[in-house]
């Protein structure tokens, strides 16, 4: 029995053009953020959904530079973050990795990040 992948799709520099497409593929964008070359979008789809070949070939189209496709094995980033970071993370922090890690300024800053992370799911 094979597991079903999810795929949370973070595209950048899309076009108003480029967005239509997705929305008209029946996508709901979770996040978009304006910037100076256009908005990046986020959005979650699975591989058993029936849109998925339309999209997979939607986000293909737009290029691996302006692409980042996180494949999960649950539906939503929120639930991949409570099921795989997170215990992860508190398995590091009772191995005492974190205090390790926050002796040096870059260790700092990827400690307050992965904090950040795990608070926000």
């Amino acid at each position: 029995m094979s597991m079903n992948l999810f795929h949370h799709i973070t595209a950048f520099s899309m076009s108003e053009d480029e967005k239509r497409g997705f929305l008209e593929a029946g996508v709901e964008f979770t996040r978009t953020v304006k910037t100076s070359r256009g908005e990046t979008v986020m959005f979650e789809v699975g591989e058993n959904d029936p849109r998925y070949e339309r999209v997979a070939a939607l986000v293909k189209s737009l290029g691996a530079k302006r692409v980042r496709d996180t494949s999960m094995t649950v539906p939503t980033l929120r639930e991949y973050i409570a099921k795989i970071v997170r215990p992860g993370a508190e398995r590091l922090k009772q191995e005492g990795y974190f205090a390790m890690q926050g002796e040096w300024e870059r260790g700092r800053d990827v400690l307050r990040q992965t904090l950040e992370l795990c608070k926000s799911g």
